[in-house]
């Protein structure tokens, strides 16, 4: 009688089992990276816009260039009037 006995631990099958499954997980972990950077980035533009947008800001650095007389060709220097 002869018993079907399970194939031994380190069969080719084994391995290209396991294979598969370490391949799927560091694909999967690259594309995890991907899409954290991705996203970090978009946030750090997103950032940059707003502080480079932000009107206290501007406003501020249009304030410098009147003080140090470089203002940007053709602009001349107004009052600025709040509308309380």
């Amino acid at each position: 009688m002869e018993s079907a006995a399970p194939p031994p631990f380190f069969s080719n099958a084994t391995l290209d089992v396991r294979r598969d499954h370490i391949i799927d997980l560091g694909s999967k972990c690259i594309i995890f990276i991907i899409y954290f950077v991705g996203f970090y980035f978009v946030m750090w533009l997103v950032f940059l816009e707003w502080v480079t947008n932000n009107d206290v800001n501007r406003e501020d650095r249009r304030l410098r260039d009147i003080e140090l007389g470089s203002l940007p060709a053709g602009e001349t220097i107004q009052e600025i009037s709040d509308d309380d």
